[in-house]
């Protein structure tokens, strides 16, 4: 008697922990990944939250991720980290409005999708928020031309990267500039 005791108590337990395990799971699974949400506020400042979220879940930052991963023939990873890397940017381009870096990612597209099939491999995986990067540092190659690391990259916190890479891939974005015009 009471092995059966026992074993109904098991099986309580498995039905109680593992029916909320597969919720959340359900909740979390890559289906979600790709879905749009409604859009930040144009007005909305730029914080770390709100750039997260952004990258996340608004159309733009989520189509230029796909668009890069099947150009080069990968998957997109869900975002991993604190993401201050990419506020880091943002603060450093002085970009104050979610709606301000939403223009930028409608402007940069064409050349960040080239971009990054110039500069990355054919498998390699993206993760979520690596369009955006490449727009934020398109960005900062229009304002600073070839000065782009002395006066953007070798200031940031939370990024870093040799000179000799940051002059690689200025010279990748002239030829896809030129490219584009």
């Amino acid at each position: 008697m009471e092995i059966v005791g026992l074993i109904i108590a098991s099986l309580g337990v498995l039905i109680v922990f593992d029916t909320p395990r597969k919720w959340i799971a359900a909740q979390f699974s890559r289906k979600r990944v790709n879905q749009t949400r409604p859009s930040l506020a144009e007005d909305e400042p730029t914080s770390l939250h709100a750039i997260i979220l952004y990258v996340n879940s608004s159309a733009k930052p989520l189509n230029l991720d796909n668009d890069i991963a099947l150009a080069t023939s990968s998957t997109v990873d869900p975002f991993v980290g604190d993401g201050r890397w990419l506020l880091d940017m943002v603060s450093a381009l002085s970009i104050s409005t979610m709606g301000q870096l939403d223009e930028l990612v409608a402007r940069h597209t064409p050349h960040a999708k080239l971009l990054a099939h110039a500069i990355l491999s054919e498998h390699q995986k993206i993760r979520r928020g690596h369009g955006l990067s490449l727009v934020l540092e398109i960005e900062a190659m229009q304002r600073y031309g070839s000065d782009w690391y002395e006066k953007f990259i070798k200031l940031l916190k939370m990024t870093s990267s040799s000179k000799r890479f940051a002059d690689e891939i200025y010279s990748f974005y002239m030829t896809v500039r030129r490219s584009r015009a």
